[in-house]
């Protein structure tokens, strides 16, 4: 018996061979595709897939953000790009790049809190965000001046 050695039945050494492959492919899967980064001004944010990341990685390609989003509010590892719908999907809002805006995490959630404060600041605000998209170029120095003035109007707004 000392020369004898034990060898797995097939079935079993398939189904580890199998295993390790999927095993593989999701490491693979996962740093290729679930996390993608794309650059986002200096920062090579990462963008988690989900059904908006076509979008936002088509808004970052035309918008070009250079560290900012469009309420003036950088660019960080903690503070990632999302996507800001002008027009809830809940009111009939479609998955457009011209119902979209670029907002960081940060200044999403405070433009949001702002709608049950200030519903016309809020208004204003995504009136805003359609002529932006209506130019379908990278902020100029204008645009970046009123995002700027939004950007303090909204703070105001939140800490009343």
């Amino acid at each position: 018996m000392m020369g004898v050695r034990f060898s797995p039945p097939l079935p079993f050494r398939i189904f580890t061979l199998t295993f390790i492959v999927r095993v593989f492919y999701l490491i693979i899967y996962e740093y290729v595709i679930l996390y993608k980064t794309i650059n986002t001004g200096g920062y090579m944010g990462r963008i988690y897939q989900n059904k908006n990341q076509i979008f936002l990685q088509e808004l970052i390609k035309i918008y070009q953000p250079n560290g900012f989003d469009w309420l003036s509010y950088q660019i960080t590892k903690k503070n990632i790009l999302t996507l800001h719908h002008i027009i809830k999907e809940a009111d009939g809002g479609q998955l457009r790049i011209d119902n979209s805006a670029l907002l960081t995490k940060n200044s999403h959630q405070k433009l949001h809190t702002c709608e049950h404060k200030d519903i016309i600041l809020y208004s204003e605000i995504n009136d805003f965000f359609r002529e932006i998209v209506s130019h379908g170029a990278p902020l100029d120095d204008d645009l970046i001046k009123e995002s700027q003035e939004y950007k303090k109007a909204l703070t105001k707004t939140l800490y009343k």
